[in-house]
């Protein structure tokens, strides 16, 4: 062979790597930005769902948590909360663990007697509740923005 079909084999040669490279190059990129946005909408969805529910919580009166348990909506909470753990930074898993524990820790007092005193005492026992929840619900909006 001569000199110069080395050369051209050599660009050929050049090209063709270049290309596979390239595309290789392209498809790694392409992947990391699809799983880039796919993890955003994931926890824009959950930053919405917690807005939502954050609200509708705070429209209830607080007596009404007491006999109606589902109004939290633990189980669609805890499902959307596994959709979207694995999104949120490790230095604030914990926070974000502590926060949905926290919300499914909340009691309500049931109490609906004659005795004033207690009546007042559980009014207030469940609005400190009622925040709890809201602030709860804040504190894993903060986790899934990265606002901490």
């Amino acid at each position: 062979m001569s000199e110069e079909a080395h050369k051209v084999l050599a660009e050929l040669v050049m090209v063709v790597f270049g290309g596979a490279v390239g595309g290789f190059i392209i498809l790694i990129v392409g992947t990391r930005i699809r799983c880039a946005t796919d993890t955003a909408l994931k926890r824009q969805r959950f930053r919405s769902y917690l807005t939502l529910l954050s609200r509708r919580i705070e429209s209830r009166p607080a007596g009404d948590f007491c006999f109606t348990p589902e109004f939290k909506e633990i189980p669609k909470l805890e499902a959307e909360v596994l959709e979207v753990r694995h999104c949120v930074q490790k230095r604030l898993l914990k926070r974000f663990d502590c926060a949905v524990e926290a919300y499914k820790a909340v009691r309500f007092d049931r109490y609906s007697g004659t005795d004033t005193e207690r009546s007042i005492a559980a009014d207030n026992n469940n609005e400190k509740a009622k925040q709890t929840l809201v602030s709860s619900l804040g504190e894993l909006f903060k986790c899934a923005w990265w606002q901490v």
